[in-house]
């Protein structure tokens, strides 16, 4: 059995093209620079202002793969008339608008994530 080490472990980023295009990339790092190195998620749900950290990521507030728009989960931080509107602009624009995504630390997109695979 030939096991290469430096193969990196695939994740659903490895599957989805888009994570490697230019596009992507670019959109990245304005949220990036936008948010300031702060964790969003923490931020706006607890109200804890820390550094997201060498680990973060640009997460989805409604993750791209959902279905139906009229099926994702209002995030408990978001006000319902501003979680409608997120809607309207994804559904006019895709869910990859600045809008729809915010830097977290990994931490809670650890959190994030686990929720989202038990619904």
């Amino acid at each position: 059995m030939n096991i290469n080490p430096r193969k990196r472990k695939e994740t659903h980023r490895g599957k989805d093209k888009y994570y490697q295009s230019k596009e992507w990339k670019r959109l990245r790092g304005d949220i990036k620079k936008r948010d300031k190195g702060i964790c969003q998620g923490c931020l706006k749900s607890s109200g804890v202002v820390h550094i997201a950290g060498k680990y973060a990521t640009v997460d989805h507030i409604i993750p791209r793969k959902t279905k139906m728009l009229s099926l994702a989960k209002q995030p408990e931080w978001m006000e319902e008339y501003d979680f409608f509107m997120l809607k309207q602009r994804i559904f006019e624009s895709g869910y990859d608008i600045p809008e729809n995504l915010m830097l977290v630390c990994k931490q809670y997109h650890d959190k994030k994530s686990a929720k989202e695979k038990i619904k």
